[in-house]
């Protein structure tokens, strides 16, 4: 288990900084403020699905990939909105 909460009281406590993904609750905790990183060298995560061998080719596993796809396009879209 990650503990963003930790590193969250430890930027708010004045003992540095963290990275933490976007869908990490920041709000409302003194001393924090969120800072987009921006430009050509910002940090990127990439997620992969990991299917069983010969199973790629399953109607439910196409389907659950596709809204996997689709919900992380409309969450991305939201956050960087904000």
């Amino acid at each position: 288990m990650v503990e963003w909460e930790t590193t969250i009281a430890l930027v708010g406590a004045g003992l540095g900084l963290g990275l933490a993904p976007r869908l990490v609750n920041a709000g409302g905790i003194d001393n924090v403020a969120r800072v987009r990183l921006a430009g050509p060298h910002r940090p990127v995560r990439r997620i992969v699905a990991v299917v069983r061998r010969g199973g790629g080719g399953s109607p439910l596993v196409a389907e659950s990939l596709r809204l996997v796809r689709e919900t992380a396009a409309e969450l991305l879209e939201q956050r960087l909105s904000e």
